[in-house]
């Protein structure tokens, strides 16, 4: 028993090593090189095409093949939909003064509400505006800004130029960094160290194919469903939900949000807000019951609740990033933790402590 004990406790601590192993790799590459990333994603879930190719043309060529079918993907939803995003873009941004001026009449009348009948209230975000005001006054903090964004803009371009050369040679050699990773594991664990890499690359693999594919369908119905009810520059804020919907749930929040706000300030109809409402929750009740169970189906095996939590908590700690991989790396601890549930339910500690409890019954 002290054997498996022992066991139960490596498996544990393999575990966390490796979770807290990978979401280092990631966040590295997320700091330094976000084209490796992105390269490594699109890498991985186009990498099963280049095999199959490969059975038929030497592995080179499939390899430009599907480099060139990236691109001609990418190529075609930009020529599709950017013309019309740009549009409606440029539109509402010479819509904000009169947005702006609606909400400041709204604001007006709530500052005079809680003037009235919440005066702690008003004093207390009377008082967190001065500060904030204060706050960013140095001129100090304005440079430190612009030379921020003068650095962001630039790392920006450098990972636009490498992202082709990443994206080539990580779909050239997917499968021999996988074998790599394999072989690396000692001969006694191997075995069992290959059947995990498989699951967790399964769980990974639906996780990322499936939820850029829902994310697609999600940004295209949305764009549709608003456009039908006729709500303002319901493209922008249709392809804006379905880009944030890469984490699950964010996208629709988010889009709800924009919708209802736009639809307010055009219409002043709480009617109108109810539609955009229905036209998400109906989005959503056929994204849950149709779209996702033949996309992703069990491949992630989270329950909805532990993907909000995960996503909060990754919010939480790491802003955007940890929203965006802690329900995966949620989904790679749930592998590690049935296995040591497998194994506890199989060993001796287990079964005798059952029979126990049975020979107490009795």
């Amino acid at each position: 028993m002290k054997h498996e004990v022992k066991v139960i406790i490596n498996k544990s601590i393999f575990a966390i090593v490796f979770i807290v192993f990978f979401f280092l790799i990631l966040y590295v590459l997320n700091k330094l090189f976000i084209s490796f990333l992105l390269a490594g994603a699109l890498a991985y879930v186009f990498s099963p095409l280049v095999n199959k190719l490969s059975e038929k043309i030497p592995h080179l060529l499939a390899t430009w093949i599907v480099f060139f079918l990236i691109f001609l993907l990418f190529s075609l939803l930009l020529f599709l939909f950017v013309p019309l995003f740009t549009e409606q873009a440029i539109s509402i941004s010479k819509e904000v003064p009169k947005i702006w001026k609606t909400i400041s009449i709204q604001g007006g009348k709530l500052q005079r509400w809680l003037m009235t009948h919440a005066p702690d209230l008003y004093s207390s975000l009377q008082e967190y505006e001065t500060r904030l005001t204060e706050g960013i006054k140095p001129a100090t903090k304005i440079v430190a800004f612009f030379a921020t964004q003068i650095y962001a803009i630039f790392r920006r371009i450098i990972d636009l130029i490498l992202f082709p050369f990443f994206l080539f040679y990580l779909l050239k050699d997917f499968e021999k960094i996988k074998r790599w990773i394999k072989g690396i594991i000692p001969g006694k664990y191997r075995e069992e160290g290959g059947r995990l890499l498989h699951e967790i690359d399964r769980i990974l693999y639906g996780f990322i194919f499936g939820q850029l594919l829902v994310a697609l369908i999600l940004g295209i119905l949305y764009a549709l469903g608003l456009a039908i009810i006729g709500v303002p520059y319901s493209l922008l804020i249709g392809i804006t939900a379905g880009i944030f919907d890469i984490i699950p749930y964010v996208g629709t929040v988010l889009g709800f949000i924009l919708a209802s706000a736009v639809t307010f300030f055009y219409f002043s109809s709480l009617k109108m807000v109810l539609l955009v409402l229905l036209v998400f929750a109906g989005i959503r009740v056929v994204e849950g019951n149709f779209i996702s169970p033949r996309l992703i189906g069990g491949k992630v095996g989270l329950h909805p609740i532990f993907v909000v939590f995960a996503i909060i908590l990754g919010g939480k700690f790491f802003g955007l990033f940890g929203m965006l991989v802690f329900v995966p790396i949620f989904a790679i601890g749930k592998v590690f933790f049935l296995d040591i549930i497998n194994y506890y339910k199989n060993s001796e500690l287990y079964k005798g402590a059952k029979a126990d409890e049975t020979a107490i019954g009795s």
